[in-house]
């Protein structure tokens, strides 16, 4: 009889147990919003800066953050589009405009007809900069150049851009 109630108490704790545990599960389900072909633009002074496209997305409301699959940026100057960044994730905080991209990253600069790989990048969109400490390939078109770094940092257009630890050779 007692080993009886031992087993009761038991199952009884170990059910209140799962069920707390299912119901976190369920509360960060419900933070958690999906959203397929995610858009999302950023204002300044009536003026575009930028935008972000994803062809889905997990936004965590409570922390102000999103996880995007394919991802796209393009940042804008006086209306024109400066550079296209794409990636195959990105994760973005939306309280300080800082973005990541990660995997197979892609960016090319429409105004110094640079294009840019490497694995991934960090977008401060408040500063305008764009920075990475991994390996990039960066080739200049202007200059018929090609500069493979151990990192970067540059403005979003890619200009003033400042390598780390690199090579140059000529195309």
């Amino acid at each position: 009889m007692k080993y009886d109630k031992f087993i009761y108490l038991f199952l009884i704790i170990l059910t209140s147990i799962l069920s707390c545990s299912k119901k976190d599960e369920n509360e960060k389900l419900v933070s958690d919003t999906f959203i397929k072909k995610f858009y999302f633009e950023h204002i300044k002074s009536s003026e575009k800066k930028w935008d972000i496209k994803c062809d889905i997305a997990f936004l965590e409301q409570s922390k102000n953050v999103f996880k995007c699959n394919n991802t796209i940026i393009n940042v804008y100057s006086n209306g024109r589009k400066i550079s296209y960044m794409k990636a195959n994730s990105g994760y973005g905080e939306l309280d300080n405009n800082s973005f990541y991209l990660k995997g197979n990253v892609f960016i090319i600069s429409y105004s110094q007809n640079i294009e840019l790989y490497s694995q991934l990048i960090h977008f401060d969109s408040e500063k305008e900069f764009i920075y990475s400490d991994f390996d990039t390939r960066v080739i200049n078109k202007k200059e018929n150049v090609e500069v493979n770094s151990k990192g970067f940092e540059a403005k979003s257009d890619l200009s003033n851009i400042k390598f780390f630890k690199h090579t140059t050779k000529k195309l």
